[in-house]
């Protein structure tokens, strides 16, 4: 039985003869429209979101709180991580009418040290609704802590620059590599002084700082942290493969995900048509051998996706009369607290 072929090429001789503009415009007809009009639709719904969403936040109500802890109150620095895991309950998902419609998003917290004229504060911004949470968590810690309800202090600086009176300046920090690596946390500030007496305090080199400011001058920095799930862990695991030389899958897309089912399905069929495997015989898996540096990276990140994470962002704040405008007193030592 013979079978006969035709190929014809005619369109695409037709095609390629055209000029740039034409071309596209063919291209454009025969479906190219459908990935603008995603794009478009795409943009369409986040101002969408957008918009639902300041709607949402408009009616939001904060609250500023005032902590002070007794000086002869003596607690471990863990305590402090168990506030933020106790906070951690206020996570909250929203389903997609509430998304979509209501513009209902997830609230957060905001940790803040100021010094006015070098009176320094630890207070807690947090809206009314978790308003208790915030000091059921901390009385958890500290029995002897005093939370009282201030002022807001933003109101002491102009809120319009350039000002005759005032000058201001800001910065924001963020980690300059992979997220999913750790930062130094309480425990790495520990020093052994002697055989019965450890000295441990991770907050002495920034709050020096804040204790530079003089009169007419403020400092403030804030601390801005949102519950999240656990889907950030995702990071340090591909980090932790990619370490120990293990391959890590991409996330395809979706063109790529329907292009990959008729490829898996032939895998399969030459799969089900090879030569099974000798009994027996096994794949030899290389060993990866990790320099002592590279094994401590792995054990830190490890210990950091156990742990419960929080989106963050962390800035600070300076301004001051024009004539005493001063930040490089406590503004460079902040930075290098931070580092």
């Amino acid at each position: 039985m013979n079978f006969d072929m035709t190929i014809d090429l005619s369109f695409w001789q037709w095609f390629f003869n055209l000029p740039i503009f034409e071309a596209a415009k063919v291209i454009f007809a025969l479906g190219a429209w459908t990935l603008l009009f995603f794009v478009f639709f795409k943009a369409a719904v986040e101002l969408w979101v957008e918009y639902r969403e300041k709607k949402y936040t408009s009616k939001w109500q904060w609250v500023l709180l005032a902590v002070d802890v007794p000086a002869l109150f003596i607690q471990s620095p863990k305590a402090v991580e168990q506030i933020f895991a106790h906070l951690s309950g206020a996570l909250t998902s929203p389903n997609i009418f509430e998304k979509f419609w209501k513009g209902k998003k997830q609230k957060f917290f905001s940790f803040e040290i100021v010094s006015i004229e070098g009176y320094i504060q630890f207070l807690v911004r947090t809206e009314v609704e978790y308003r208790d949470l915030v000091e059921a968590s901390i009385y958890a810690q500290y029995t002897e802590a005093e939370i009282t309800e201030v002022e807001d202090y933003i109101e002491n600086i102009p809120d319009k620059y350039p000002n005759e009176e005032y000058d201001i300046m800001g910065l924001e920090f963020k980690l300059s590599g992979n997220d999913a690596y750790p930062i130094r946390t309480y425990e790495n500030f520990e020093q052994k002084i002697s055989k019965d007496s450890v000295f441990s305090d991770p907050m002495a080199s920034t709050l020096e700082n804040f204790s530079r400011v003089g009169p007419g001058e403020n400092l403030w920095m804030e601390m801005i942290v949102e519950p999240v799930t656990t889907k950030w862990k995702e990071k340090g695991i591909a980090l932790v493969k990619e370490i120990m030389g293990q391959k890590v899958a991409a996330k395809p897309s979706i063109i790529s995900s329907i292009l990959e089912i008729p490829v898996s399905l032939m895998k399969e069929l030459l799969a089900s048509l090879a030569s099974p495997s000798e009994p027996g015989k096994e794949e030899r898996k290389e060993r990866v051998e990790l320099t002592p540096g590279t094994k401590g990276t792995v054990e830190a990140v490890e210990t950091k996706i156990s742990k419960i994470g929080f989106k963050s962002k962390i800035r600070i704040l300076y301004a001051s009369h024009t004539n005493i405008y001063q930040p490089n007193r406590c503004v460079n030592g902040f930075v290098g607290s931070m580092n």
